[in-house]
């Protein structure tokens, strides 16, 4: 019988961003899909930093709630009035939405993770613009339509469950007490439901709430990257709040990640030699 090993947790974490950081120079190895587990959890801290929230208490901390891999639905993005009525959906890599009942103040920020500089997308950028413009109200809303037209219904559920804690809408009463092993017609019905009277059910306090985006990326210097690389900076839009690396570092002094997040920002995935090192 093979012995059991037992790994003290600091010393696996240090192994695994070791690991992350070892891989991430490798072909077709995509960083940011395995750190966004880290950056996820840091996420509140950055957010508070970043736009002045108060994140001094756990209690600060529950204002700020994360979502992954948050759906916008296609037919809002083409432009803020058109509706091309498409149901499929982009994803952006995080939804954090803030409330703050004691300052009476609500805000969702659209976050989008990247661990390589060449790896923006004008496009992408300019649909998170686009959804920023929609509104709340609207974005949940096509969140729903997407719901009723996804393949993977009970994983909406989730999330349509997870917008009700929040506190964003309300669900029709036997929402609760289905099951969703057996998704149909259960989920289909009420999906239904919250998208025909979907105004009855959204909380009309996030009506007036800001959208903001926000990009993280590793930033450093331009000069080694394409030339159109600082088209996506010099000219950026007003709003898109730009958070590097490096600031990201200064704000999680003393977390594991931050000695990883000062190389990722001056040295470029696959630009060492290995033989070198």
């Amino acid at each position: 019988m093979t012995e059991q090993t037992s790994y003290p947790a600091g010393a696996f974490l240090r192994s695994a961003l070791n690991t992350l950081d070892d891989w991430r120079h490798l072909p077709a190895y995509q960083l940011e899909r395995r750190v966004d587990i880290f950056f996820g959890l840091l996420l509140p801290e950055i957010i508070a930093a970043e736009y002045d929230l108060p994140c001094e208490s756990q209690e600060d901390r529950k204002n700020l709630i994360v979502v992954p891999e948050f759906p916008l639905r296609k037919g809002l993005l083409d432009s803020c009035n058109n509706d091309n009525g498409s149901n499929q959906s982009v994803k952006v890599d995080f939804a954090v939405f803030y409330r703050n009942e004691k300052r009476n103040e609500k805000r969702l920020f659209l976050v989008e993770l990247k661990t390589d500089n060449n790896s923006i997308d004008p496009d992408q950028l300019k649909r998170m613009g686009t959804a920023r413009c929609v509104g709340v109200k609207r974005l949940l809303e096509g969140v729903v339509k997407c719901a009723l037209n996804s393949k993977e219904p009970r994983k909406y559920a989730q999330l349509i469950w997870k917008l009700k804690e929040i506190g964003c809408i309300k669900v029709p009463k036997d929402f609760e007490s289905m099951n969703v092993k057996n998704d149909r017609p259960g989920l289909a019905g009420n999906f239904r439901k919250l998208d025909e009277k979907f105004s009855d059910y959204f909380d009309s306090s996030w009506s007036s709430a800001e959208i903001m985006v926000a990009l993280i990326y590793p930033g450093g210097d331009t000069k080694r990257y394409p030339s159109n690389f600082d088209d996506h900076f010099q000219n950026a839009p007003s709003w898109l709040r730009q958070i590097t690396f490096s600031k990201v570092a200064r704000i999680v002094e003393d977390n594991p990640l931050t000695p990883f997040l000062k190389l990722w920002a001056c040295c470029e995935a696959g630009k060492i030699n290995p033989w070198n090192e």
